[in-house]
């Protein structure tokens, strides 16, 4: 079993992510919860493909600021999937598969954590898929934002940090400083766990442990992280905005705290782990104090808990509608289930099995109920703004018409910046229904043509433009405009 268990986590890795129908969702464009920003994340790939595969440059598709360049996380998942278009051509499935390739290497790194931890496959294997059996994790395994990458770099971070502490040596500390710092450059949550393994190791070393390396590699991944989001204040000043949240926002007060507590229990706490799941956590970090072992694991779960609740009242008005956020933090919680169960097994082996499995059955069944729901249309979950075959044979249309890729495009309505832009693969601006008259007059006179969908609201809403338009030709219900100067 020693020599299999990694052959045995890639077969139930497979078999798990059949009964997700991730091999379905493996190919869909952009579409559900958040549609808008994976989209913006999508169209950063598309713009490194079809513009420049400058590395330091990320654009989107809507030009408001210098030619689409905006700030952004660290954009090396963006940048992969460029590279296997270049390679393979334009599909939405190389990112997506990407993604889940990423989530099914960090979910390897918990488990074999988890093996040399508690020094059991079965047990392993159970907490490892407890911990995965989530909603937000399992939809945000196949999907274009960046957070699962994070995930993975900062668990094959962690997983490295555990070898260097059951055996110091070797290049493990060189790994942790590389794998963290890419994971805290992805997200900056991650910086949550470098705290806390820097913290432990300075008590070490208070304490007469030689654990200078591991300090000096927690401060190479801080200065790693910091020069990468002074490069985007530096980049955000040159281009004048960014599309990306760089900065904290702090609720202004506690009323508003609690109400912005309640919007993201009534909206998310479920949708993350069953309640099943939470009891379960709660009980391992509870339980954690009655467990006597060397492993540094217990003040890793202490100290960064600490940091969840410090970064989640930081972001709270964030966390209202942002189910993403917690991903990179889920570390925590496999730690805590693992407690959870060692002071299960230390009652009863039987008793510690039983429950797990009993936990990891109703949670994948929800979980797996959950993420069919997000692409099942009609459902209350599938929030997407457009369905992709809306756009099905614009691109090839709109050249036929005309409008090159060097040309830019009107688009109107869009509440999100990037997402009719990137289903039409055109670059311009979007105008929005919340748009004054003056802002869609400007964005008219830096574009060539209008594409709408509504143009009957579009000339309610702005009757002074139709001087302005002439209308050219319709694509089902698309219509294009030309634009007078």
């Amino acid at each position: 079993m020693l020599k299999n268990r990694h052959v045995l986590f890639v077969l139930i890795w497979i078999i798990v992510s059949g009964l997700f129908q991730f091999h379905k969702i493996v190919v869909l464009p952009p579409v559900s919860v958040h549609q808008g920003a994976q989209t913006d994340r999508a169209c950063i790939a598309l713009n490194y493909y079809q513009v420049s595969m400058n590395f330091f440059l990320p654009r989107v598709m809507e030009t408001a600021v210098t030619d689409g360049i905006t700030p952004c996380e660290f954009p090396l998942i963006n940048y992969s999937a460029a590279i296997c278009y270049k390679l393979f051509g334009f599909s939405s499935f190389w990112y997506r598969f990407l993604m889940w390739s990423f989530m099914g290497i960090g979910l390897w790194a918990a488990f074999d954590l988890l093996y040399r931890w508690l020094k059991n496959v079965i047990s392993a294997l159970l907490i490892t898929f407890t911990w995965y059996s989530s909603t937000v994790l399992a939809y945000y395994s196949a999907n274009f934002l960046p957070d699962v990458g994070a995930l993975c770099f900062i668990l094959l971070a962690l997983r490295q940090w555990y070898l260097h502490t059951m055996n110091p040596g070797g290049n493990r500390v060189v790994w942790f400083a590389v794998l963290g710092s890419l994971a805290c450059l992805i997200k900056i949550t991650c910086f949550v766990f470098i705290i806390g393994v820097g913290s432990i190791a300075l008590i070490r070393l208070i304490k007469g442990d030689k654990t200078l390396k591991l300090i000096f590699a927690c401060f190479i991944v801080a200065l790693f992280t910091a020069g990468w989001y002074s490069y985007c204040q530096w980049l955000e000043k040159q281009v004048g905005y960014s599309y990306f949240l760089m900065t904290m926002v702090v609720p202004g007060s506690i009323a508003e705290f609690r109400e912005y507590f309640h919007i993201f229990y009534a909206n998310w706490f479920t949708q993350i782990y069953t309640i099943w799941q939470w009891i379960f956590i709660g009980f391992g970090i509870i339980g954690a104090a009655f467990i006597k072992e060397k492993s540094e694991l217990k003040p890793l779960l202490y100290l960064t808990s600490i940091g969840l609740i410090g970064f989640y009242v930081l972001m709270a008005r964030q966390f209202r509608y942002h189910d993403y956020y917690i991903i990179t933090l889920l570390p925590i919680m496999i730690i805590a289930m693992g407690y959870g169960y060692k002071l299960l097994h230390k009652i009863s082996p039987w008793l510690g099995y039983g429950i797990v499995l009993a936990i990891f059955i109703t949670s994948f069944a929800e979980a797996k109920n959950n993420v069919r729901s997000r692409f099942t249309p009609s459902h209350y979950w599938y929030q997407t703004f457009f369905e992709p075959a809306q756009f099905k044979g614009i691109d090839p249309w709109l050249t036929q018409q005309g409008v090159t890729q060097k040309q830019r495009v009107a688009v109107a309505f869009d509440p999100t910046p990037n997402t009719i832009l990137y289903f039409i693969n055109r670059r311009g601006l979007r105008i929005s229904e919340d748009d004054s008259t003056f802002n869609v007059d400007v964005k008219l006179t830096k574009t060539d043509v209008l594409l709408t969908n509504d143009s009957l609201l579009f000339f309610n809403k702005y009757p002074s433009t139709r001087k302005q338009l002439t209308l050219k030709t319709n694509y089902n219900t698309w219509l294009l405009f030309e634009i007078k100067k």
